[in-house]
């Protein structure tokens, strides 16, 4: 959800950050918000300073019995702009100048503290680490040279395209791996000896007998190694490439780039989720590609927040709809799914109209038309029209954050829970009317027993309104439609314990959202 509430936690990021080091996330405010953003952040940051005792002669070092990279830092300069940057080995600052970009870089405010950046982002290898003043590049004390191990994003095995028997295979893992100075071997093969790995880390092959193939794939960069397991489900040569399919709809939060060390975080997630196809919202292009890359998946783009990531081919793109794109993916034996993502306006929204604002009905419909959400799915529903009337031929997926609640939920057995409100949200009136299926709730029919809420695991006050209780409710969905498509497991997700906002900022969970992940059945 793009409210005013989430990009609270983006103001102190953005205080005078050094060259070329302001995320993109900032870009994506409102003139007015960056305007309050600069000023609040700058506020905060000089408190800090003010706020810090001296601490003599400075010092920073790294603690090597923390996770890499853990340094503690001393200095009797505090200020709420000193940071501390990870540079190529030789291209960090000299004289007060800038030679390159920082690779990682984090505040390191007061005057004294430890911080944390994620070595895993980098790949194996030496670096180099600064401590510098005022979001500038003068030297609070001696840099000193790192060296970062080689190391998997994924913890878990993780489980690859499906393959068949006497089709050939191919399957990329080099991305899962940080940097890329790394060489791939297989330690082992069970279930088949049929697959090879390239040293670029490309599994190839074509399997001889039906089961799960595993390969164990060991990274190297000169003296650091890491190995991972990798599950291959090989189906017989007569039956279907895909006979079941999981889909995800995620919200990446500004990218993700409010937690620290989004990349690794993400691309485990997705890795270790065994997806098929995943509906990604406030993305960009690049990140959109940058995961896609990672996972050795194919993906789509649209010219706004959305994106479509998917292990199949995607067999062609239907463009941008307001708020939405659209792919066929092509899942083998002539086989397709339609796949649809939207991400629909967030202002104004509509628990808060009926929470915080006290509006009747009448003024939350209007108000939903404001908005643009009902607009928009009304478009998205004429846009996808033809593909929904084939759906029992070439089934549709719909994915997306709709910035509002379902009427499948605010029903008159929890009302207590909405604000005493039920209500007929139009976001999902629409997609009923098309003959779309809410995939969750046909696994979980009782909203009640089984609420699923998925705004939001971190934002649990609201300090727009007085910091009352955020309301809490389910805005994003996977939909289906077509008879071959039978959900038979669905759940909302997160990774680890979230901490609340403004605590947020080494949680493993990189979103202000969760995820929804469903399964789908396609035998019948």
């Amino acid at each position: 959800m793009r409210s005013v509430l989430t990009n609270f936690c983006v103001f102190l990021a953005v205080v005078a950050a050094p060259a070329a080091a302001v995320t993109d996330s900032f870009f994506d405010l409102h003139q007015d918000e960056k305007s309050f953003a600069w000023a609040y952040a700058r506020a905060v940051a000089e408190e800090m300073a003010a706020a810090a005792e001296p601490a003599g002669d400075p010092s920073f070092r790294l603690n090597e019995d923390k996770d890499a990279f853990t340094f503690e830092y001393s200095t009797s300069q505090p200020d709420g702009r000193n940071w501390i940057g990870i540079y190529h080995s030789g291209k960090g600052p000299a004289n007060g100048q800038k030679i390159e970009n920082s690779l990682l870089w984090d505040w390191a405010p007061g005057s004294e503290g430890e911080l944390y950046l994620d070595a895993g982002t980098l790949g194996a290898g030496n670096f180099d680490a600064y401590f510098l003043a005022k979001g500038g590049y003068e030297s609070l004390a001696s840099s000193f040279q790192v060296t970062a191990p080689i190391t998997f994003f994924p913890a878990k095995p993780v489980t690859l395209r499906n393959g068949r028997v006497g089709d050939g295979y191919e399957a990329s893992v080099s991305g899962l791996v940080g940097g890329s100075s790394a060489t791939f071997s297989l330690s082992s093969v069970k279930g088949g000896d049929w697959a090879s790995i390239s040293n670029a880390g490309v599994i190839t092959g074509t399997p001889t007998e039906a089961g799960t193939t595993t390969v164990k794939v060991t990274a190297s960069s000169g003296d650091s190694t890491a190995s991972l397991d990798f599950h291959i489900r090989i189906a017989e040569s007569s039956s279907p490439l895909v006979s079941e399919l999981t889909v995800m709809t995620w919200n990446l939060w500004h990218q993700g780039t409010q937690v620290q060390g989004y990349h690794s975080k993400q691309v485990a997630f997705l890795a270790e989720s065994n997806v098929d196809i995943v509906g990604l919202q406030e993305s960009h292009a690049a990140r959109s590609k940058a995961l896609a890359d990672a996972l050795g998946w194919n993906y789509y783009h649209g010219n706004e927040s959305h994106g479509i990531l998917t292990r199949y081919a995607i067999d062609d793109t239907y463009g941008d709809i307001t708020r939405g794109v659209g792919v066929r993916i092509g899942l083998g034996d002539n086989k397709s799914v339609n796949v649809w993502n939207l991400h629909l306006g967030y202002t104004p929204y509509g628990p808060y109209d009926f929470c915080f604002e006290g509006l009747s009905e009448e003024q939350v419909l209007a108000n939903e038309v404001r908005s643009g959400r009902t607009p928009q799915i009304q478009n998205a529903m004429n846009q996808m029209s033809p593909h929904l009337h084939e759906a029992d031929t070439h089934p549709v997926l719909l994915t997306g954050d709709f910035n509002a609640p379902t009427h499948l939920d605010w029903i008159e057995a929890n009302k207590d829970t909405h604000c005493g409100k039920t209500f007929d949200w139009p976001t999902s009136k629409e997609p009923e009317k098309a003959g779309l299926i809410d995939s969750l709730r046909q696994v979980h029919p009782d909203p009640t027993a089984d609420p699923h809420i998925t705004w939001s695991p971190i934002f649990l006050k609201n300090p727009g309104y007085g910091n009352k209780d955020e309301p809490l409710d389910r805005i994003d969905f996977v939909y289906h439609k077509g008879r071959s498509l039978k959900p038979t497991a669905a759940d909302t997700v997160v990774t680890g314990e979230p901490r609340p906002q403004p605590d947020h900022k080494y949680n493993e969970w990189t979103s202000d959202h969760k995820a929804v992940i469903v399964t789908f059945d396609l035998s019948s």
